[in-house]
């Protein structure tokens, strides 16, 4: 996605994170401000046998509970 905008071949939506960790020459983030709030989820199988993946699903749980509260200051109680 990042290419074809950079290119000028497209556009897209993303979080506001990606402007931190996707920089890239030629593309320009613009926070929406009036945009409805929305929810990203991560997806597993419940029974994967892959530690790593258990390891990841914890890691960004905790991430995810700690930076509630940051990004959303007087939504967070809506989310826990």
């Amino acid at each position: 996605m990042l290419a074809s905008v950079a290119g000028g071949r497209g556009a897209g939506s993303a979080l506001g994170s990606f402007a931190r960790f996707y920089p890239w020459p030629g593309v320009r983030y613009v926070p929406i401000l009036d945009a409805p709030w929305d929810n990203s989820v991560l997806a597993t199988r419940r029974d994967d046998p892959n530690p790593e993946v258990q390891t990841f699903r914890t890691l960004a749980a905790a991430i995810a509970r700690d930076l509630s509260p940051v990004l959303l200051p007087g939504r967070a109680s809506e989310h826990t």
